[in-house]
């Protein structure tokens, strides 16, 4: 690692170009990192930060940094995520957090702990899903379609409910933005809704697309409507358009403690091809 480099950008374009052969190595593993720099290429955000590590000419490692998020850690390996830290502490970037494969997300923690005085802890165990073929539904009542402009209000409400149920709490505004990306692009993003007799009952969105595959996420039925196969049937739904699309696979991510989910995702026909982590810091407490 003597030869280790960290360059970093702030222009989607320049990072992608010399980083995106690398990412794309493990493209599901990386569709997080990747996603997002195709959506700031598209103008999705002004103020992305990204890192490249390079041993020589080879690319080994990668991390980005979206405003407001948890840093994106693109390594299995403990030497470059303690090298990535290093860099980050260096340059005064604030983090409320990390995402990434477990190992390396632990010792980025530990080098970050260190450095500036944060706590850090795991927030939530992950699993990421992979699916080439959906396995067919049947039972449940209803159809999908793509979300009405007339229903942003309803589904605002819906991502902020999300956000609570999954990750705590949410931030006023980032639902609505989100909401609106998504019903306004032009490509395989967007929102679906699930239709019993003209109702909308469970919702579920794709923000993020590869160069081979789409990411399912914000699936959510709000708490009158569970327990009836809606959001299973939509996913399943969803997924098979995206693949009628050409799209060679889906993704998504699930809480690994959230065996209702784990099910739901599993009888469709997502199977697990990589477990990652969300770590938080926060400050220290003082003794008074």
């Amino acid at each position: 690692m003597s030869t280790l480099q960290i360059d970093y950008f702030t222009h989607p374009g320049a990072f992608y170009s010399t980083t995106g052969a690398f990412l794309m190595q493990r493209e599901v593993e990386n569709n997080v990192t990747i996603g997002l720099t195709l959506n700031a290429m598209r103008g999705g955000s002004s103020r992305v930060q990204m890192w490249r590590v390079h041993d020589g000419g080879t690319v080994i490692g990668a991390a980005m940094l979206t405003p407001g998020r948890k840093l994106n850690l693109v390594t299995p390996a403990e030497a470059i995520a303690t090298a990535l830290a290093e860099r980050l502490l260096a340059d005064g970037v604030a983090l409320p957090g990390i995402r990434g494969e477990p190992a390396a997300c632990q010792r980025f923690a530990e080098v970050w702990s260190q450095g500036c005085g944060q706590q850090a802890h795991m927030d939530m165990p992950q699993l990421l899903y992979r699916l080439d073929v959906v396995l067919p539904t049947t039972g449940v009542t209803g159809v999908m379609r793509k979300a009405y402009p007339v229903e942003r209000a309803q589904l605002i409400t819906w991502m902020d409910s999300f956000e609570e149920d999954a990750f705590g709490t949410f931030r006023p505004g980032e639902s609505e933005r989100y909401i609106d990306i998504l019903m306004e692009a032009s490509d395989e993003r967007g929102i679906w809704v699930w239709d019993v007799g003209d109702r909308p009952v469970s919702m579920a969105s794709v923000n993020r697309l590869t160069p081979h595959g789409a990411v399912v996420s914000g699936v959510y039925t709000p708490p009158e409507h569970r327990r009836n196969g809606y959001a299973g049937a939509l996913t399943a739904a969803v997924s098979a358009h995206l693949l009628a699309s050409g799209r060679r696979w889906c993704a998504l991510y699930t809480d690994r403690n959230n065996l209702t989910s784990n099910k739901i995702y599993q009888r469709i026909g997502y199977t697990v091809v990589a477990e990652q982590e969300d770590w938080v810091f926060a400050e220290s407490q003082k003794l008074s």
